[in-house]
Formats: C-alpha cells, sequence, structure tokens
C-alpha cells in the first residue's frame, strides 16, 4: 500500500507511521533526503528489506548530525565559561553514544579547559570501557595521555585557571589593566580574550590608555570586539581613534553590539558614523547620541536626522538623542537599511521595536510628533526636554492614549536611571527586611518589548518641569487618578509676582481631583511659599501615598506642611536632601512621626546633605519611630559624636531596624560609635562610605556577629 502524504490516510499498522514519516520535505540536495526517498520508494514498492535499510541509514545519519551538532554546543558554551550548560550537552551525547568516543573526548576537554586535569583522566578511564574498537580506544588513551601530560607539566597557572574565576579576577580591575593582560604572554592573551564575560561591556574616555600607540589599542580592540554587547565612547577628542572604531564597526568586527553611548565625542563624518550604525543594526537595542564637539571652539549638533536613525536600526528598543537646537528630520528618500535593502518613501516605514524615546532639544514641530507617533506604535515612554512648556500640550494631546511614562523638560537619563540603580543597591538582600512593595515601586525602569502589548490603561509615569503650571492642567487634570510616580520640578520665573504666582497654581490646583494611585511623589526646588501654598494640597490629595522625597535644593518648612507628611497614612520611605528647614520644624515633624507608635508604616529613613538644622535634636524621635527598618544618612552636618552615639542606644533594642548607612559623617563616626552600632541587637546590615576615623582594630568588634558589613572609600588604617 502505497504511503499518503497525508496522515490522516495513513494505517496504524504501517511500518512508516506517521509520528515518524515527517511530511515536511527535506533539501533535494541532501544524502539524508535522498536515502529517505529511496526508502519510500521501496516501501512503496513492497521491498520491505530494502525500506529497512535506507530508513536504518537515515536514522543513523540523523543521529550524528544530532551528536556533532551538540558536540559543537558544549564546545562553544565551554569557550564562553558557561560549563553548568556545557556539561549537560555532552552527558546527553554519551547518554545518545555510550560507545562513542565523542562525548567523552568532550567531557574531558571541558575539564581540562579549567585545569581540572584528574577529572579529565577519570573520563577518559571511564570512556575506554565503553568502547567496543580499537580505533575508538586509541582516540581516548591518546586523550588521556595528553592529559596527564599537560598535568606533569610545570604551567602558568593564570594561564590554566577556569573562565569563571578569570571574569571574577579580572572584574576587579579597570579596562586599562586588563587589555594590559593581553600582553604579557601569548597563553594570557588566549585565556584572557576568550572569556566573553570580561569584554561585554567597554568604556573608552579621553582618559583611557589602552596602548602606547592608536593602531596597537585599535588591535587590541579588534581582538574582543567580537564579546563586547555594551560600548561607551565618552569625551573623545582624538578624530583618529574614534574614526577607527567606527570602521572597526563598519567592518562587523561588533557582532554582539546592543547598547552604544557616544558622549560628546569629536565625530569626524556624520555619514560613517551612519555607515557604522548600519553596519551593527541587526544586533543593537538601545542608543544614546549626546552632543559632540566638531572642534575645540564649539559645540555643535549631531546631524543624524531621527527618522534616518529608526530606519537604519529597525531591532531598537530604546533611543536616547540629547543634542542642541532643533530636532532634525531628512527629507524622504531612499535609505539603506541594517539588512542591505532599501527603504521606499512611499512605502510608511513602521517600528515595531522602540518602547522608549527621549530627546532634548529646543524646538520641536507638530509634523515631527506626528511622524513618531504614526512610525512608533509600541511607543510608551516618552522623555523630552530642551523646549519650553508651551508644547507639553502638543505632544500630550498626541501621546496621550499611548504612553505610560510621560517626562517633559528633566534629563530622564540622570533623573530615572540613577535612582533605580540606587534603590537596587541600597535594597540589597532580603535580611533588610524592606517591604517588597517599596521595591517593586522603585523599580520603575525596563526596556524589555514583550510579544503581547497589554492594554492601556493611562500614564502612570510622569515627571515634568513647571514653569508655568497652566500649561500643565490638561496633563494633570486628565491623568491625575491613573498616576503611580509623580515627580515635580519648580521652576518659576524670578520676577514673579507673589499674587501671580498664587494664582497660576491655583488653576493648577483646582483642576486635580485626587491622585488616588499616587505611590511615589518626588518634589525638587521648593521655596517657603510652593511649601505651603502647593504641597501641602498636593500631599492631601494623595491618601496612598508610599514614598515621599524633598530634594536638591529645596526649602521645607512651616507647621501645616510637617504635620501634612506626618498624617500621610501609608508612607513608607522619606527622604530629605538638600533642604532647608528650621530645628523646631523637623522636631515637628519626627516627633509627630514617632507619635503614632505602632500604627506607623514609616520603614526607610533618608537624610542627605542637610546643615540647616540640627540632627541632635531629632535623634530621640527617630529612634521612636516603632517601624523603621532602614536609616541613611549621609553628609549631614547638624548631627554631632553624642547625637550620633545617642541614637545608636535608642535603636539597641529597637525592634524592627535592620539596616544602616552612614555616608561621609567623619566628625561623628569613629571606633567608639562601631561599638555602639555593634551592640543594636537586630541589625543585619552596616554600609560605611567615606569615613576616614574609623580602623580596622574598630571593625572587629562585629566578629563573630551576624552583621554583613558594607565598607567603600574608606581609609582603614
Amino acid at each position: 500500500m502505497p504511503i499518503s502524504k497525508n496522515p490522516k490516510t495513513n494505517d496504524e499498522n504501517t511500518l512508516f507511521h506517521t509520528g515518524i514519516v515527517h511530511d515536511t520535505p527535506l533539501s533535494p540536495s541532501s544524502a539524508i533526503a535522498i536515502k529517505f526517498e529511496q526508502g519510500r520508494d521501496a516501501f512503496n514498492f513492497k521491498k520491505y528489506a530494502e525500506a529497512f535499510e535506507h530508513s536504518d541509514a537515515v536514522v543513523h545519519a540523523i543521529r550524528d548530525q544530532y551528536i556533532n551538532a551538540l558536540e559543537l554546543r558544549a564546545s562553544a558554551l565551554g569557550r564562553m565559561a558557561n560549563f553548568k550548560a556545557a556539561t549537560n550537552d555532552v552527558k546527553t551525547i554519551i547518554h545518545i553514544a555510550p560507545s562513542s568516543p565523542v562525548g567523552y573526548l568532550c567531557h574531558g576537554e571541558l575539564f581540562s579547559m579549567r585545569g581540572n586535569q584528574r577529572q579529565a583522566i577519570q573520563v577518559y578511564n571511564e570512556g575506554l570501557l565503553h568502547m567496543k574498537t580499537e580505533e575508538d580506544r586509541a582516540k581516548l588513551k591518546h586523550a588521556r595521555a595528553f592529559a596527564i601530560n599537560k598535568r606533569n607539566k610545570r604551567f602558568d597557572i593564570f594561564s590554566k585557571l577556569p573562565y569563571d574565576m578569570i571574569h571574577i579576577i579580572l572584574s576587579y580591575l579597570d579596562i586599562q589593566k586588563r587589555f594590559r593582560i593581553l600582553d604579557v604572554s601569548k597563553a594570557w592573551h588566549d585565556r584572557v580574550s576568550g572569556c566573553s564575560s570580561v569584554w561585554s561591556k567597554l568604556i573608552v574616555s579621553k582618559h583611557t590608555r589602552l596602548s602606547s600607540s592608536i593602531a596597537k589599542e585599535i588591535s587590541l580592540i579588534t581582538v574582543v570586539s567580537h564579546h563586547v554587547k555594551s560600548l561607551t565612547l565618552m569625551d573623545l577628542q582624538d578624530t583618529s581613534f574614534f574614526e577607527a572604531v567606527l570602521s572597526l564597526m563598519e567592518n562587523g568586527s561588533f557582532t554582539r553590539l546592543e547598547e552604544l553611548f557616544i558622549n560628546t565625542c569629536l565625530i569626524p563624518s556624520t555619514q560613517k558614523l551612519v555607515n557604522a550604525l548600519s553596519r551593527t543594526a541587526s544586533t543593537l537595542k538601545d542608543i544614546i547620541l549626546a552632543t559632540n564637539y566638531r572642534d575645540n571652539k564649539m559645540s555643535l549638533p549631531l546631524e543624524i536626522p531621527l527618522n534616518t536613525l529608526l530606519i537604519i536600526c529597525p531591532n531598537l528598543q530604546s533611543l536616547n538623542q540629547n543634542y542642541i537646537g532643533s530636532i532634525k528630520f531628512e527629507e524622504e528618500k531612499s535609505v539603506v537599511t541594517a539588512g542591505g535593502s532599501y527603504y521606499d518613501p512611499r512605502t510608511p516605514f513602521i517600528n515595531k521595536a522602540l518602547t522608549t524615546l527621549q530627546l532634548g532639544f529646543e524646538h520641536v514641530g507638530i509634523a515631527d510628533l506626528k511622524w513618531i507617533y504614526d512610525t512608533c506604535p509600541r511607543l510608551c515612554r516618552l522623555i523630552i526636554f530642551g523646549c519650553q512648556s508651551t508644547t507639553l500640550n502638543k505632544i500630550y494631546g498626541l501621546f496621550q492614549k499611548r504612553v505610560e511614562r510621560l517626562c517633559f523638560g528633566i534629563n530622564l537619563y540622570e533623573v530615572y536611571n540613577n535612582d533605580d540603580n540606587k534603590d537596587r543597591v541600597e535594597y540589597h538582600g532580603s535580611s533588610t527586611g524592606i517591604s517588597s512593595e517599596i521595591q517593586n515601586t522603585s523599580n520603575t525602569i525596563t526596556t524589555t518589548v514583550n510579544n503581547t502589548k497589554k492594554a492601556f490603561t493611562g500614564i502612570l509615569e510622569v515627571a515634568v518641569r513647571i514653569d508655568n503650571p497652566s500649561n500643565f492642567i490638561s496633563l494633570f487634570k486628565n491623568e491625575c487618578t491613573m498616576m503611580r510616580t509623580l515627580r515635580l520640578q519648580i521652576h518659576l520665573p524670578w520676577d514673579l509676582t507673589r499674587e501671580e504666582e498664587r494664582t497660576e497654581w491655583q488653576s493648577l490646583l483646582t483642576n486635580i481631583s485626587h491622585f488616588n494611585n499616587l505611590r511615589l511623589l518626588d518634589i525638587c526646588r521648593v521655596n517657603d511659599r510652593i511649601c505651603s501654598s502647593v504641597i501641602v494640597p498636593l500631599l492631601q490629595k494623595a491618601p496612598n501615598l508610599h514614598q515621599l522625597r524633598f530634594y536638591t535644593p529645596s526649602t521645607l518648612v512651616g507647621q501645616e506642611v510637617m504635620t501634612t507628611i506626618a498624617n500621610i497614612q501609608y508612607l513608607q520611605k522619606l527622604e530629605i536632601s538638600e533642604c532647608s528647614s528650621t530645628d523646631q520644624d523637623m522636631q515637628t515633624l519626627f516627633r509627630a512621626l514617632a507619635a503614632k507608635g505602632n500604627a506607623s508604616t514609616l520603614e526607610h529613613l533618608c537624610i542627605i546633605y542637610n546643615d540647616h538644622f540640627s540632627m541632635d535634636g531629632i535623634v530621640d524621635a527617630i529612634a521612636a519611630i516603632s517601624s523603621l527598618r532602614y536609616i541613611e544618612l549621609e553628609a549631614v552636618d547638624g548631627l554631632t559624636e553624642k547625637g550620633m552615639g545617642l541614637l545608636c542606644k535608642k535603636l539597641k533594642d529597637h525592634s524592627c531596624i535592620r539596616s544602616i548607612k552612614l555616608s561621609h559623617l567623619d566628625y561623628c563616626v569613629d571606633d567608639t560609635t562601631l561599638q555602639a552600632l555593634a551592640e543594636i541587637k537586630r541589625l543585619d546590615c552596616l554600609h560605611l562610605v567615606g569615613l576616614y576615623k574609623i580602623t580596622r582594630a574598630g571593625l572587629n568588634v562585629f566578629t563573630g556577629t551576624s552583621v554583613k558589613l558594607n565598607i567603600k572609600s574608606c581609609k582603614l588604617k
């Protein structure tokens, strides 16, 4: 009975069952495909013995291909220092073909790569027990003899270290020292250059000296360029070096490049940069291009039109362009894309990957915004700064139904990225006890492109520089109920009278109902008038606020403001950074927070760079906040040795405190302070930064305790 190509017509008792015979045709040029067709024909003519011979040959050929592929992948994983995954592959080979030397040879090589010749010899000995032919035994015996010879020879220990250990060692060295290691010896060169994790991030600036000459520097970069995933070029004023790096990109040396950051570099040719981007566009996901210098006398914008950049890099997920002047668009014309094809301007271009766009410029037209809107359907994070607030309504009117994060007037790259990284460091480990809710609200940065786009619910994160409150009415009126994060930078004109200022803010506040979903509020540049007339109403409209920050520089004064802050029902983190205040106001605030008793929710208190009020007057109240788990004090001039000692004494029996960070407090932290800190019964983690009075002997007080010490930039004696 002929075998039908329709699986439904094949009999269940047929030798070629539908689970074995695949309908997908193989390549006509393949010997396997030819054998398969011969077996099919023999079966159809009832020559079953011949059909078996052909099909058996196909099965063995496919098995051999599978084994070869596993061997290749295991070898590649080994070179990438991913030994766990490589070992899984070789174990699969041994399971499939236990009498073949391939799996044992590959397994032994993985041990040999890590300098473990003893285990490699054990693998070869085990393999010899399963070999059936003298030829296969000879291969394993040869590999075993080679491993024994390597074990008996003297060798350079570093050149034999496993890749994961090399990565750990080199992670303590700056980029210049890593490149110098490549020149120590051929063995070191081969070993270090083959460790991909060491070179995944490459940062080069004008202060970086990789070698004695540019030619040598470029040759060293060429050796590791295929490992680089993130490339940063900063303040390079040597055009020849920058041009050489671009040439490497053009030549395809950076085969895995995903992130590119170019800032303040002398770029000899804009077209050369475009060509370099085109060559690496297939892997590029994130680009940051900031203002550069064409010569030593004046700064000029980098003249890469936005539409050209998006067309030649269709896989971009995040783009940050920060230039002087206006955003530039090129006339619609044919452009060579990453794949070498031509973009036809008559065909609408769609970038399906871009989710985050940050633009810094002075002027923007509605036609330009419309092009961005039509071209980037997945755009959900829009950051624009440098232009006047009168532009905001045009931007908001166009993107209000699409973006989830809107930043206007603030460089989000500095504000958000720095804050998020900082939070992740400070909340390290479960021992700090910081609630997961705080961690989740802090971690707001993500650039992952999901296959399925979630339903739009409104603008969740807003960061704005307010220079004219009336220009922000539409945004706050429509989005206030959905916002989860709000960052305000107040920048009103200096010549605005008190009455004009009050009228401007009143027009904005009356259009805000409630921030019911607001969890994080950052406020910058607040003066004494805004404190009472603006901040108090805003806080009263945010009943579910979890995090509140005042910073750089702000004036935090007034009994009404302090009482309002203390009355926030769910406040979990309070940060006061570079704020002016009075002793009386601060005492009012912290005494009110302490008076909450068991109803208190405040877990994280951060006070940074404050010299306008006395910390000694509030340490008693701080220690009395029953829910406090994390305290951070940095460069607080109003804290004396006596005040620091009192704080430690009061925290000794505190039921919740888990983590303390002390930074740049030379005048009040010494070995006596360390002794007092060690007596805090529930302390799990202690961060010490920039302290010059503490000693190694003083740190011995923590020996035998469960306290985890994180010490940075301290001159220990």
